[in-house]
C-alpha cells in the first residue's frame, strides 16, 4: 500500500539559515532506521525539498505509518493513502476558483488534519479561501500577490502554506498541514501506477 507522508511544521526543507539535510540523505537515513528496527515501511520517493514523501508498506495502517516514520526521522509526519490524496486533488479541481483580482493569483492547495478537529465549520479570510472537503481535508486557495509580469511578488508576501495551516487550526482547535497542488501533484507523480 502506498502512502504520502506530509511533514508537519518543517516548511520547505531546502530553505533556512542552517544547512539542511539533503533529501536523498534523509530518506536513506530514515530507511536505515526502519530496516534496523525490522519495520514494514520504506521511503520510495519524494518531491523536491517540500516535505512530501512517498512510502510503501504491505500491511501498516496510516496511523502506524505516521508514528513509525516520525520515530525514524525525529520530525512529525502524517500519512495519507495516495488514493485519498488523488481523490481530494480531483475533487478540488472540480471546484470553482475564487474570483480573479488584478495583481493576485489564487494558488490552490489542500490542508490535512494532523490532530482530531473539534469543529468542522471554517470560514475564509482575506488571505485564503477555504472549502471543506471532509472533516480531515480542506481545499484552500492562497492569495499570492504577483508582479506585472505575473510572477510572485517577493516584496508583498501574504504568508505561506504554514500560515494557511495556522488559519485553519485557529478555527478548528486542531493542528493542520497544508500543501500546494503543485507539490501534491509532484509527489503523486512519483507513485507508480497501481
Amino acid at each position: 500500500m502506498r502512502h504520502i507522508a506530509l511533514g508537519v511544521n518543517i516548511g520547505n526543507l531546502s530553505r533556512g539559515k542552517r544547512p539542511r539535510e539533503l533529501m536523498l540523505s534523509r530518506c536513506h537515513r530514515i530507511n536505515q532506521n526502519l530496516t534496523q528496527r525490522g519495520v514494514d515501511l520504506r521511503v520510495v520517493g519524494f518531491y523536491r525539498h517540500t516535505g512530501n514523501l512517498l512510502l510503501e508498506t504491505v500491511g501498516l495502517d496510516t496511523a502506524e505509518v505516521a508514528n513509525l516514520l516520525s520515530e525514524a526521522d525525529g520530525a512529525t509526519w502524517i500519512a495519507v493513502p495516495d488514493a485519498t490524496i488523488r481523490k481530494a486533488v480531483e475533487n478540488m479541481r472540480g471546484m470553482p476558483s475564487p474570483e480573479e483580482e488584478v495583481g493576485v493569483r489564487w494558488t490552490p492547495g489542500l490542508a490535512f488534519a494532523v490532530t482530531q478537529p473539534t469543529d468542522t465549520i471554517i470560514s475564509s479570510t482575506g488571505k485564503v479561501q477555504l472549502r471543506s472537503i471532509d472533516k480531515y481535508t480542506v481545499a484552500a486557495w492562497k492569495r499570492d500577490r504577483i508582479t506585472e509580469r505575473g510572477r510572485l511578488d517577493n516584496n508583498m508576501r501574504e504568508g505561506g502554506w504554514g500560515a494557511i495551516s495556522g488559519a485553519i487550526a485557529g478555527q478548528t482547535s486542531a493542528q493542520w498541514t497544508a500543501r500546494s497542488l503543485t507539490s501534491l501533484d509532484g509527489v503523486l507523480n512519483r507513485a507508480k501506477p497501481v
